[in-house]
């Protein structure tokens, strides 16, 4: 195999190499970039389902509460005697044992008074009959019937300010009393937002105090009637319980985890949490007659491990890939330099196998030689270092040691030189005058 044919096989390896490496980065890329989206996108939904999942517990421990709230209240039909009446004590007893089992604030007894009964039950609390409106509370107008809150359990200063209060006639628990008597069934109301300063002990510090009042209607007899105008007809009165939205909120917390923030709202009115939306999954929930809408959000967020071992490992593989390609790049050139050489040597061969005396041949070592060695220029002189003698006769030796040059170029042989010792070197024969090339010049 001749040399030219050997370079040019072992350039088409060296190109089919560094293209290989190429597209092996390529396709590390697109692989690796592929994989990371795949990773993200998998822990994004992850963590998504995680969210859903804690949304989950919270409704159903929402749900639970309320339950829990129902079944507490649900033994209060007892209350009320043959009579149609509830005593007092017996109402105490009840909210002590209710408060013990379904962590309720208080409980408390509204009664339904006519306005014949209406002096009786003032004298019997030791103030008038109030109504709370806009306006703030005032004494009730004149009208056929009152729902009159009038014993709490227990009472203190926060709970002894809604005695008297006419339920019916407060715009926050007027329309929840009107359902839980028309549909037989516990209603709560929308939260209602108490001062600090008046709510004393069932607040932290100085911060308001979000107050549910749940209502339960009592009616006169065993059970309750089967239709709205027997239940109208036979009601007696309500139980009314509240829970605060700190305690709602602790209950609630209680199944998730402490990085889980959650909110709750009814309509526009705040139950548990921060004023502004959290923005993770919310669901609406039927809570007791009301429409609670519950979010959650979990902190932890995403857990991108895996996504940063995937960039990791396929920026390593790229960085590989890389430097084996920049090696294969550089192999590639120094083979597209060695191919440039040996064919400027190949066509210094060919011009010098075609010159016939040394003038020629000089000139073609001026022209060819400066682009195999890479130099500006390059010179022939032949001179006798020998003794002082005659000028030789017989050019022979001269001659031989240019052909001599000339052999071992068009051999490709000729390499890069340095230095004029070097190529006097390549240029002395034994059997010439002692006539050796005294310079060939890379300027």
């Amino acid at each position: 195999m001749s040399l030219d044919t050997t370079q040019k096989s072992v350039g088409r390896g060296a190109e089919r190499r560094n293209g290989a490496s190429w597209l092996l980065f390529a396709i590390v890329l697109v692989i690796g970039t592929v994989a990371a989206v795949v990773s993200w996108t998998h822990e994004q939904r992850s963590a998504q389902t995680r969210q859903e999942a804690e949304l989950a517990r919270v409704v159903e421990q929402a749900a639970g509460a309320a339950e829990n709230s129902v079944a507490g209240l649900a033994g209060a039909g007892v209350l009320v005697d043959d009579g149609g009446t509830v005593d007092d004590e017996d109402l105490r007893a009840f909210g002590r044992d209710l408060r013990a089992a379904a962590a309720l604030e208080a409980v408390g007894y509204a009664e339904v008074v006519t306005d014949d009964e209406r002096g009786a039950l003032e004298a019997q609390i030791g103030r008038p009959v109030i109504e709370l409106g806009d306006a703030g509370p005032t004494v009730a107008g004149e009208r056929e019937e009152y729902w009159v809150l009038r014993a709490v359990e227990p009472m203190d200063d926060v709970t002894s300010i809604l005695l008297g209060v006419d339920i019916a006639a407060n715009p926050i628990s007027a329309a929840p009393a009107r359902a839980a008597r028309d549909q037989g069934s516990t209603q709560l109301t929308e939260p209602v937002k108490l001062p600090a300063e008046l709510v004393g002990d069932l607040g932290d510090g100085d911060e308001d105090v979000t107050l549910l009042f749940i209502l339960r209607p009592l009616y006169d007899g065993a059970g309750t009637p089967e239709d709205v105008a027997a239940r109208q007809a036979s009601l007696q009165g309500f139980l009314v319980s509240a829970v605060t939205g700190d305690q709602l909120a602790a209950d609630l917390r209680a199944v998730v985890p402490e990085e889980v923030d959650l909110r709750i709202t009814d309509g526009s009115a705040l139950v548990v949490g921060p004023s502004a939306p959290l923005g993770g999954p919310s669901v609406q929930q039927d809570i007791l007659g009301r429409t609670w809408r519950i979010e959650v959000l979990d902190a932890r967020g995403a857990d991108h491990d895996l996504t940063t071992l995937v960039v990791a490992l396929t920026a390593a593989l790229l960085l590989l890939v890389g430097i084996i390609g920049w090696r294969e790049r550089r192999h590639l050139a120094r083979m597209r330099r060695v191919d440039a050489v040996v064919g400027s040597t190949a066509e210094l061969a060919r011009r010098l196998s075609a010159a016939g005396t040394v003038n020629e041949i000089s000139a073609v070592i001026a022209e060819e030689l400066p682009t195999v060695l890479g130099a500006h220029t390059a010179t022939l002189d032949l001179f006798d270092v020998g003794p002082a003698s005659p000028a030789p006769t017989d050019p022979a030796p001269e001659l031989q040691a240019v052909e001599q040059l000339r052999d071992d170029l068009c051999a490709g042989e000729v390499v890069r030189l340095a230095g004029t010792a070097q190529m006097a070197a390549r240029l002395e024969d034994d059997t010439t005058r002692a006539l050796r090339a005294r310079s060939v010049r890379a300027l």
